[in-house]
C-alpha cells in the first residue's frame, strides 16, 4: 500500500508515527557530536517544534492533508534550528532537509512536492540572508543550490517512479480482475452446459421412454387391444410427444440465447390478434378461463417470435400453477408497450421471488403441483433482455402471481380499416 494511499484510506498510522519520530531522533542525535558551539536555546526551540510534528503525526487521521504536508515542513523547521544550535551551515545538517523531499516524493502531489521544495530553500536561505558572514561563509550558497538541486532532482525522480509503480500495479490488479471475470465466466459457462446436458437427458428420457413403450404395445399388441385401448393410447402418446416438442423447443431457446443467437427483427403486428392466438395455442381447453384485455386498434413493431416467446411461458405458467381467472392486458404506454399477465393464485412464495428468474430453479409449491425444467421464467426474461425490454415480477404471496413485460418500439395504433387512426396511451392494471 502506498504512502498517500495510507494517509488517504485510514490505515495504521504506525508508519507515520515510526518513520517521525526516526527522523527527528536522527536530527538530535546530531546535537550530541562535535561543533562550533551548542546553542542550548536553539535546541528547546527545537524540541517544541518536534512535540507539534510528532502531534501532527498521531493525529493525521483526522487531518490526512495537514499531516501529510505539515509533518515534512515542520521537520525542516526542527533541522533549521538544530542547525544554528550547531554553529550554521558548517554543522552538516544539510542531509536532513532531503528526507522532507523524499517524503512528500513519496506521499504527495506534484505541486505539493515543489511546495516542500520552496519551504527547503526558504529554510537554507534565510539564516544566510539575516546572519550572514563570517558565521555563514559564502561557500554556503554554493551548498544551498547544490542541495537544492540534488532535492529537486531526487523528489521528482522518485515521485516519477512511484507513480509508474502505481500505474503497473493498477494495471496488474485490472488485468488480474479481468482474468478473475473471465475464468468466473468461463466456470459459469461450464457450469450450464453441464446443466443443460443433464437437464436434457433426465427430461428427454421420461417422453421418450413413455413414447417408445406406448408405440412397441401398439405395434406387438395392436390386433390384441381394444379400439379405446388404442385411442387412449394414441391420445397419450400424443400428449408425450407435445411435452417433449415443448422441452426440446425450450432446450433450443437456451442454447440460442447462450451462442447471443437470437436476432431481433421486429415488424408492426396487431397485438390482439397475437395475443389471441398465443392464449389459443397454450391454454388450449382452458383458453376461455383467460381475459384478454388488448385494444384492437393497438399496433406495435415488435418481434413477433420474441413476444410470443415471452407470453407463451407467462400464460402456461399462469394457467398451471396460478388460479382462474387469468388476465392479459396490454396498452401502450407513450411509445412502449406494456403487458401485464396476472391470475388470482396464490403467488410466487416471498422466499423464492429472488430465484423466480433462474434457470433450472423451482419453488417446493411448483414441484408439487405440476412438472417442468424451471426454464420458463429464464427463457422469457432473456428474450425480452435481447428485445431491449424488461420482464419483471410485481405480484405478493396469497394475492396472485403479477408479471409486467415491457417492450420498446411501439408504434402508434392503427384502425384496421384506415390504419391511421391514433391510439391514446392508457394505464396499465
Amino acid at each position: 500500500m502506498s504512502l498517500r494511499r495510507r494517509f488517504d484510506s485510514g490505515g495504521d498510522p504506525s508508519s507515520l508515527v515510526s518513520y517521525t519520530a526516526a527522523a527527528l531522533f536522527i536530527g538530535f542525535a546530531l546535537v550530541l557530536m562535535p561543533a562550533p558551539r551548542h546553542d542550548l536555546w536553539w535546541v528547546a526551540a527545537a524540541a517544541g517544534v518536534a512535540v507539534v510534528v510528532m502531534a501532527m503525526a498521531l493525529t493525521w487521521r483526522v487531518s490526512p492533508t495537514l499531516a501529510r504536508l505539515g509533518v515534512p515542513i515542520g521537520y525542516m523547521v526542527v533541522a533549521s534550528f538544530l542547525r544554528a544550535s550547531a554553529g550554521g551551515s558548517v554543522s552538516g545538517f544539510a542531509g536532513l532537509f532531503l528526507l522532507p523531499v523524499i517524503w512528500l516524493a513519496l506521499s504527495a502531489s506534484r505541486a505539493e512536492l515543489f511546495g516542500g521544495i520552496a519551504a527547503m530553500i526558504g529554510a537554507q536561505a534565510t539564516p544566510i540572508l539575516l546572519v550572514g558572514s563570517p558565521q555563514y561563509p559564502p561557500s554556503s550558497w554554493r551548498a544551498v543550490v547544490v542541495l537544492v538541486t540534488v532535492a529537486t532532482v531526487a523528489g521528482v525522480t522518485i515521485q516519477r517512479l512511484v507513480a509508474e509503480a502505481r500505474r503497473y500495479a493498477t494495471d496488474a490488479l485490472r488485468r488480474a480482475q479481468d482474468l478473475e471475470k473471465a475464468n468466473h465466466l468461463l466456470d459459469e459457462q461450464a457450469r450450464i452446459r453441464a446443466d443443460f446436458i443433464a437437464l436434457a437427458a433426465h427430461e428427454l428420457r421420461t417422453p421418450v421412454s413413455t413414447i417408445l413403450g406406448f408405440a412397441s404395445t401398439l405395434e406387438q399388441r395392436h390386433e390384441q387391444l381394444s379400439e379405446e385401448q388404442r385411442a387412449e393410447f394414441r391420445s397419450l402418446l400424443l400428449g408425450e410427444a407435445r411435452r417433449m416438442a415443448g422441452l426440446v423447443e425450450q432446450l433450443l431457446d437456451l442454447s440460442r440465447l447462450d451462442a447471443s443467437a437470437i436476432t431481433i427483427n421486429p415488424r408492426p403486428v396487431f397485438v390482439a390478434d397475437e395475443v389471441r392466438r398465443v392464449v389459443v395455442a397454450v391454454a388450449g381447453e382452458h383458453a376461455d378461463a383467460v381475459e384478454v384485455d388488448v385494444a384492437e386498434n393497438l399496433v406495435v413493431t415488435i418481434d413477433t417470435e420474441a413476444f410470443e416467446r415471452i407470453l407463451s411461458n407467462l400464460v402456461s405458467n399462469a394457467v398451471r400453477y396460478g388460479a382462474a381467472p387469468v388476465r392479459v392486458v396490454a396498452r401502450a404506454e407513450q411509445s412502449d408497450l406494456v403487458v401485464v399477465v396476472a391470475d388470482d393464485g396464490s403467488g410466487v412464495p416471498a422466499t423464492f421471488v429472488s430465484d423466480l428468474f433462474l434457470r433450472f430453479t423451482r419453488s417446493d409449491a411448483g414441484r408439487r403441483r405440476a412438472p417442468g425444467t424451471g426454464l420458463g421464467l429464464a427463457i422469457a426474461r432473456s428474450y425480452a433482455d435481447a428485445h431491449g425490454g424488461s420482464l419483471t415480477y410485481t405480484g405478493s404471496e396469497h394475492e396472485g402471481a403479477r408479471f409486467v413485460l415491457w417492450l420498446p418500439r411501439v408504434a402508434a395504433g392503427l384502425d384496421r380499416q384506415t390504419a391511421a387512426v391514433e391510439q391514446t396511451p392508457a394505464s396499465v392494471i
